[in-house]
């Protein structure tokens, strides 16, 4: 199961420390400028996250929703450090100042190398300066919006499909990466052999990806599934749970 850690400014209180230690794996860092709305689709799809801020109110709302959360700097390398950012498997950097997200993109890359980042860039001078200090993407939140209203304009049916993926949506569709661990009876299968839509009831497989190679979408049935393949799959809650299950156990 991924783990999803939530970062906007302040200083980690040590109560957090055995909580966060607990959440190390492949964890999802997340640094937001708005956190809430992402928060409440996170609780939805049962992923476990830390909301840290250093603004006392925000704070008191995130309890007050039963979100985990404490008052931190993220900004910090110590901070980065002790809630795992060394165990990471990406981070998102969506702070509104992009000053901030350079500083914490350099910061994080320079604590993990490994770190997969996604980061927020306003315009293009920002979207080079993510990229030049680590960011391995950077979307544009304006970019995005534009480019969703003339999808929707020219191909709505093609706008309903990505909304039905939301939380919430119309058919509840996630998708979700699922790593084949050691002990699953999927190794040594071929795609076509494994029976994972029948035993999931419904869960679709659309990419794989091999030993940190790009992820194949559309993989042949022919492919052989084998140990720490990541599985790139649609499905319900349920549905990618049972796949979870299966590719973990044999």
């Amino acid at each position: 199961m991924s783990r999803s850690l939530f970062f906007n400014t302040g200083f980690l209180l040590s109560v957090f420390k055995d909580i966060v230690r607990r959440l190390w794996g492949a964890c999802l860092l997340l640094i937001l400028f708005t956190l809430f709305e992402v928060c409440n689709q996170l609780m939805t799809m049962g992923e476990p996250f830390i909301v840290i801020d250093k603004n006392a109110d925000k704070i008191d709302e995130a309890i007050g929703l039963d979100f985990l959360a404490a008052i931190g700097d993220a900004s910090d390398d110590d901070v980065l450090l002790k809630v795992g950012v060394k165990h990471a498997k990406s981070l998102v950097s969506a702070i509104s100042d992009d000053s901030a997200n350079v500083y914490l993109v350099l910061t994080a890359r320079s604590l993990n190398e490994k770190l997969h980042i996604v980061a927020r860039g306003a315009d293009q001078l920002s979207r080079k300066k993510l990229e030049r200090v680590g960011a391995n993407k950077v979307v544009s939140p304006f970019e995005m919006g534009a480019r969703r209203m003339a999808t929707y304009a020219v191909n709505p049916d093609v706008v309903d499909l990505m909304e039905a993926f939301a939380p919430g949506g119309s058919y509840d569709l996630q998708v979700k990466r699922i790593t084949i661990q050691p002990a699953s009876r999927l190794i040594g299968k071929k795609l076509n052999e494994s029976n994972i839509r029948v035993e999931t009831k419904g869960a679709m497989v659309v990419g794989i990806s091999k030993q940190n190679q790009k992820m194949e979408f559309n993989p042949s049935g022919d492919a052989v599934l084998e140990n720490r393949d990541i599985l790139l799959a649609i499905g319900n809650q349920l549905q990618l749970k049972a796949l979870q299950q299966i590719s973990e156990e044999a």
